[in-house]
């Protein structure tokens, strides 16, 4: 179990980055998003020394479809709120790589050591959500987002559901700025008996980005 605060994160993460991407057409919406990152870290635990690494990938798409639309357009004022039901999939790929040997002043040969792991996780969740767009005026959107899925089908998690709250600010018709809160949760396991991986991940925390309008 490793636990990190946010302020942990930046020097756990080596590399990273996120790419979100979304068309819309009348009711219809698709959105892809996809996160890339390279993790790890050197831990002591005792005269233990671990070196722990993830290569991570995220892939996140979905289908949505506005099924309430309370938004008005008049007197160049722009108001009101829309709802969309989303359905699609999350891939997840984790490689982790984990080696472990003893601090020790004198090289004695100790039983089971050195340690070396190196496993991957590959797997797809199937996800089912809802958004919520409420404007405020023309410059200024605020965004709900929840979803939920895996429910154990074939490989996927046993479940995983996430929530995010964001602010949207209009500053030109090119340029919107994004700043808000995101939260996920996703348990799975992988393989039986002695080869049996349990991951139970959760992470939260704010996020900000620029989106350029096409």
């Amino acid at each position: 179990k490793i636990r990190q605060s946010f302020n942990d994160l930046t020097s756990l993460t080596n590399f990273g980055f996120q790419m979100v991407a979304q068309a819309r057409y009348k009711k219809w919406s698709l959105s892809s998003n996809l996160t890339y990152a390279k993790l790890g870290t050197q831990m002591e635990e005792g005269l233990l020394l671990i070196d722990y690494g993830i290569d991570q990938i995220i892939l996140d798409s979905k289908i949505g479809y506005t099924i309430i639309d309370k938004i008005d357009f008049g007197d160049n004022v722009i108001y009101g709120w829309a709802m969309d039901a989303t359905i699609g999939a999350i891939y997840w790929y984790n490689n982790i790589t984990v080696d472990a040997d003893l601090d020790v002043s004198i090289d004695l040969p100790v039983s089971g050591f050195p340690i070396s792991i190196n496993e991957e996780l590959e797997y797809v969740d199937l996800v089912f959500g809802a958004n919520f767009r409420i404007i405020l005026s023309k410059s200024v959107l605020l965004g709900l987002s929840a979803n939920v899925g895996g429910f154990g089908i074939g490989n996927s998690s046993e479940l995983y559901w996430d929530f995010s709250f964001i602010n949207t600010f209009k500053v030109s018709k090119l340029l919107t700025v994004t700043a808000g809160y995101k939260t996920f949760n996703d348990k799975t396991v992988s393989g039986e008996g002695e080869d049996e991986v349990k991951t139970h991940v959760k992470t939260y925390g704010p996020l900000i980005g620029v989106a350029f309008n096409l």
